[in-house]
């Protein structure tokens, strides 16, 4: 915790030293964006912290400084990439405090910007593979609510997300680990411990043991 309070801190300070900049040159677009990017991650250290409100407050906060980054450089993948990450956490967490479409709403709102950001830099694995993982959880939030074939058709589609970031870059751990954690979801029990196995040789370890989980299921 004091680790986190400490970091937390010298964002804080650093916040401070933006909010600075920025009356001094308030068309400097870029200082916009990295205290979007402060206050976006002390944001979610806060959630983590237990200080959901405090949290979310900042982030939001943090969303209007992205807004106005990108009304003067719409063409910045990156502010894209950041403001669907800063949205999609907001969707998770109105999630785990019942609000269950608000969230979903918010996670939307992430994957639209995540097609922006794609739209300007397609080949840039990471885009992928963040837009796959919120469409599993819109997918997951979907089937719990009993929308069965919408809610899977959001997971193929994250895998078809994981796919592109394979195709992008052959040796990305994680995106072999969540497709094959899919495929059993869906089925596909040979697919997902191919996917698996590729994933611990690249050094996702723990996907030994979901391979052992599936093993030990059939």
């Amino acid at each position: 915790m004091a680790k986190a309070e400490q970091g937390i801190k010298l964002l804080e300070e650093a916040i401070e030293d933006y909010n600075e900049a920025i009356k001094l040159e308030p068309q400097d677009m870029n200082v916009y964006y990295n205290r979007g990017v402060a206050k976006g991650v002390i944001g979610i250290k806060k959630i983590e912290m237990g200080k959901v409100e405090e949290g979310k407050k900042l982030i939001k906060e943090s969303l209007k400084d992205f807004d106005k980054e990108i009304y003067m450089n719409p063409e910045d993948a990156n502010i894209y990439f950041e403001r669907g990450g800063v949205k999609s956490e907001l969707g998770k967490q109105e999630i785990k405090q019942g609000r269950v479409e608000e969230g979903i709403s918010w996670l939307e709102a992430a994957i639209s910007d995540c097609d922006k950001a794609i739209s300007i830099k397609p080949e840039d694995a990471n885009m992928y593979f963040n837009r796959g993982s919120v469409k599993i959880t819109i997918g997951i939030q979907k089937i719990a609510k009993g929308k069965i074939d919408e809610g899977i058709k959001w997971l193929e589609e994250s895998i078809i997300d994981y796919d592109k970031v394979i195709s992008i870059n052959p040796e990305y751990a994680e995106a072999y680990y969540y497709r094959g954690v899919l495929k059993d979801a869906l089925g596909d029990k040979s697919g997902a411990i191919e996917d698996l196995s590729e994933a611990g040789k690249l050094g996702y370890t723990e996907a030994y043991e979901k391979i052992k989980e599936i093993k030990q299921d059939d």
